[in-house]
């Protein structure tokens, strides 16, 4: 018995946009947080379902997209021998770039006095 039968295609990757999601209507005993009024409350709700589908988006057009395993290899210099590990201190590894400066240096307080005594 196939349980998928009427819907085949129902878990598939994207198939959210097939089904029939939407936002509920705000009634007169709905929640709306203290300082907004129930139209700024909708918009919210508004905008927080259309980034939602903007990011879901945005992964169904990279699902299937994958890196070619020995076309990375070849291009790194692993597949003739292992210079790629003597080069760099990364062994291979390509690192991420970070927003911020995690070496601790930006923020040091400097304890002595630069003024030369007399």
């Amino acid at each position: 018995m196939d349980l998928f039968a009427p819907k085949k295609d129902q878990n598939d990757y994207g198939a959210r946009n097939k089904k029939d999601i939407s936002l509920g209507k705000l009634g007169n005993n709905s929640y709306v947080p203290a300082g907004l009024s129930r139209e700024e409350f909708d918009k919210v709700r508004k905008g927080a379902v259309a980034k939602k589908k903007a990011n879901y988006e945005r992964n169904v057009k990279k699902a299937g997209v994958f890196e070619d395993y020995t076309e990375f290899y070849i291009k790194r210099g692993t597949d003739t021998n292992a210079d790629w590990k003597k080069k760099s201190n990364t062994l291979g590894h390509r690192m991420a770039k970070t927003k911020y400066d995690w070496s601790g240096d930006s923020d040091k307080q400097s304890f002595v006095s630069n003024k030369a005594k007399k």
